[in-house]
């Protein structure tokens, strides 16, 4: 027996509860503050009915991405709240620009379990692709802030030609405040990511970035930090749907209510406006429906992340377009 065969639910739930941003980055893979998606956001309520629903499924982690989701700090805290509450883990990614040392207590005060900021290389590097002068020095303050309230932190790097010779430096800012782990993955070829491709490393400078990431392995393991360096590689997520477990561990889903498992295909299997997500986990079954053929096919030919550009289906616009649904 697998872990996963006793789930009745998603292990793991991820959630844009905003698409909405204070930063316009170069590389947003889901063109944050700009896409399609922003004006027709799950209400506050919405969000509050979406969060009981996953109380009774009781995955072991749920995690608010965006877009920023400080954005929408209110219901933020609220369904933090709630969440810790039930015994349901809780995470979110920022970058870091708004969290005041106020809001990091009211985060810590709710429950939340960890936070995972983003910093990409040193400051002109980091202020050149997240768009915004003066970036880098409020992201080292926040982790310091984080830190300080012992919330468990994360870092994650995005390698570009500008940044990617700056990941000992990345790594190094980890070591010096004693965050959780660095986590980086190649460039994601779509949103404005699609449009930057300037910003691309080329093979030769993702080799060299592995070679670091070895390196840097080895360097932390003897001297006993405890620091952990993560390669993550998007394309994973369609290996674990073609496996076809008998349930699905993982969910995404849209600051619209759209729910896949996965955010990076324009293929949704229902909407939490139209059913609930209890209802469309357990009744509707969309943890199985997504050994749906055609959904299978076309994770079988993502085999890298340029198939990401989708240039060869006749597919919508991720994040611009109505998905395409599968129900």
């Amino acid at each position: 027996m697998k872990w996963y065969d006793n789930l009745c639910g998603p292990y793991e739930i991820s959630f844009d509860i905003t698409n909405k941003c204070n930063l316009r980055c170069l590389h947003c893979y889901n063109s944050s503050g700009s896409n399609g998606i922003i004006e027709n956001e799950l209400s506050d309520k919405e969000i509050e009915t979406l969060i009981y629903d996953v109380i009774k499924l009781k995955p072991y982690n749920f995690c608010f991405t965006g877009g920023e989701p400080i954005h929408r700090k209110k219901i933020l805290i609220d369904s933090i709240k709630k969440l810790s509450n039930n015994a349901i883990k809780s995470s979110m990614v920022t970058n870091g620009l708004l969290l005041t040392e106020d809001l990091i207590n009211e985060l810590k005060e709710s429950g939340l379990d960890q936070i995972q900021i983003s910093l990409d290389g040193d400051s002109l590097a980091h202020d050149t692709l997240r768009n915004r002068q003066g970036a880098y020095d409020i992201v080292i303050d926040s982790i310091s802030k984080i830190r300080e309230k012992r919330i468990p932190c994360h870092i994650g790097f995005v390698p570009t030609k500008e940044s990617i010779k700056d990941f000992e430096h990345v790594v190094n800012v980890g070591i010096r405040f004693g965050v959780e782990s660095i986590r980086t993955q190649f460039f994601m070829p779509t949103g404005r990511g699609n449009i930057n491709k300037r910003l691309v490393p080329s093979h030769s400078e993702y080799r060299e970035l592995i070679k670091k990431i070895i390196h840097m392995r080895k360097l932390i393991e003897s001297k006993n930090i405890k620091l952990k360096i993560v390669w993550d590689d998007p394309i994973e997520h369609f290996y674990d749907v073609c496996e076809k477990k008998p349930i699905y561990p993982q969910v995404h889903i849209k600051a619209n209510g759209n729910v896949s498992p996965t955010p990076y295909l324009p293929i949704s299997f229902g909407n939490i406006k139209r059913n609930s997500f209890s209802e469309l986990m357990l009744v509707k079954g969309i943890l199985k429906k997504i050994h749906d053929n055609k959904f299978i096919d076309l994770c079988r030919d993502m085999v890298c992340i340029n198939d990401l550009k989708l240039g060869n289906y006749e597919l919508p616009e991720n994040f611009y377009d109505e998905d395409l649904m599968i129900i």
